[in-house]
């Protein structure tokens, strides 16, 4: 069960439904006896929205595609390069990064405003209520539906949205503006089927966080609480929703049993956990292939690597890499599944001879620059050797990797010289050079 969301183009040659790891829990807030004001979108005008949002292009697009569009918005070559710079070294759940995913997640108010060019995300500002005739109105738009002046939510606004999403896999609400949901309203909310995402909220009581747990749809995602009290902790750990949890913003996970609910998902996404104990980390075993990401983890003691080896995961995504001891690297070694190390330091040369004996693959993503000595110290690793943030290559530095025994992937490389040519030539194992421009 992983915590996902499927957008769905409405693009007719592009009609494709993809995960995008959800992050942001979407609801609907409106006050107590708040009416419509003049200015508020009236039904027509937001059937009209949704349907001038589906002639937009789909974010599934290739990259020429999307280049074209953002072009044609008057977006900059320099901005769309950046943004897709952005898009390759993000912290995402899933393996792959993808432009769907990032501007789902970003709060960055650099690249949120692009979400407009999409035809999966549909914001309608303006908007301070929702009834039954409104969520009519958006009933079969399946992309991401942002609603970002709707203050506050009360259980008359959720239940209006109770049939909303129920036809399309790909359907969420998004409501940027909603701190805090009493007991009631999560009550009335958990019959919504759609993805269900709280990005800014400031305090969850036990009560709603039970009644928010009794949600049988998509998922669901808070974000804004670096902490969870114990009890709020256990009542989220009885979460029936289909995919699960995401909690966005957590800095501290100290609960056995929201630990062992959150290992029964595909994708178990902690972008904020700067430590785990091995405590936790056993709590968090059981997981038959799926995904661990700690982006932030500080450091991983052999202890820790210990537990985080036999959990299950296939895939196994750690920060600190920078201190990782030689140790605690030849235990990460016998991870049977893909290691990924976040951040822009490279893990010692002597831990690297020990994860050069790691089977499959090693990933770095945001690394700029791998030292030769890392590289040499690799260099007997049989494994795909995956460098996302490499985005030029010297013949310095083609030279340390051309010796590697396993293929090497560089996919932000746009351009090679003819020297770096002729020193990977003559090599018998692949080099993957995907980002050529």
């Amino acid at each position: 069960m992983n915590v996902t969301i499927h957008t769905r183009s409405h693009n007719a040659a592009a009609r494709v439904q993809r995960g995008l790891p959800a992050g942001v829990l979407l609801v609907a807030c409106v006050a107590a006896g708040q009416v419509a004001t003049a200015t508020d979108p009236v039904v027509g005008e937001i059937a009209k929205r949704v349907e001038a949002t589906r002639t937009r292009p789909s974010v599934h697009e290739d990259r020429h595609a999307i280049e074209r569009a953002l072009a044609a918005a008057n977006v900059s070559a320099d901005s769309t390069a950046r943004l897709f710079a952005a898009v390759a070294t993000a912290d995402l759940p899933g393996m792959a990064a993808s432009l769907d995913g990032f501007l789902f997640f970003t709060r960055d108010p650099a690249w949120s405003p692009l979400r407009r060019q999409f035809a999966e995300f549909l914001e309608l500002p303006g908007v301070t209520m929702l009834d039954p005739a409104r969520v009519r109105a958006l009933a079969d738009y399946g992309g991401v539906v942002s609603l970002p002046d709707l203050g506050r939510l009360t259980a008359e606004t959720a239940a209006a949205l109770a049939t909303f999403g129920r036809d399309d896999w790909g359907a969420a609400l998004e409501f940027p503006a909603v701190t805090e949901v009493d007991a009631d309203t999560a009550a009335a909310l958990a019959s919504c089927p759609s993805l269900l995402v709280l990005p800014n909220l400031r305090r969850l009581s036990a009560d709603a966080a039970r009644a928010l747990a009794r949600h049988d749809g998509i998922g669901i995602v808070i974000g804004g609480l670096a902490d969870l009290p114990p009890d709020v902790a256990e009542a989220l750990a009885s979460c029936r929703s289909m995919q699960g949890l995401l909690l966005s913003d957590l800095e501290r996970l100290e609960s056995k049993p929201l630990a062992r609910r959150l290992s029964q998902q595909d994708h178990v996404f902690l972008p904020r956990i700067r430590v785990i104990s091995p405590e936790i980390a056993a709590a968090l075993r059981g997981n038959e292939g799926g995904e661990l990401a700690l982006p932030a983890l500080g450091g991983v003691s052999p202890e820790l690597a210990r537990e985080l080896v036999g959990a299950g995961y296939y895939w196994l995504r750690l920060g600190g890499c920078d201190t990782l001891s030689a140790e605690a690297a030849a235990v990460l070694a016998g991870h049977n599944g893909q290691l990924t190390f976040t951040g822009p330091r490279p893990f010692p040369a002597a831990a690297a001879a020990e994860l050069a004996r790691h089977a499959n693959v090693v990933s770095l993503p945001q690394l700029p620059a791998l030292p030769a000595d890392v590289a040499r110290a690799l260099a007997a690793h049989q494994g795909t050797l995956q460098l996302g943030g490499l985005r030029t290559l010297s013949a310095e530095t083609a030279a340390s990797l051309a010796e590697h025994a396993g293929a090497i992937h560089l996919p932000a490389v746009e351009t090679i010289s003819p020297a770096v040519a002729a020193i990977f030539a003559p090599r018998s194992e692949t080099v993957l050079l995907t980002g050529l421009r």
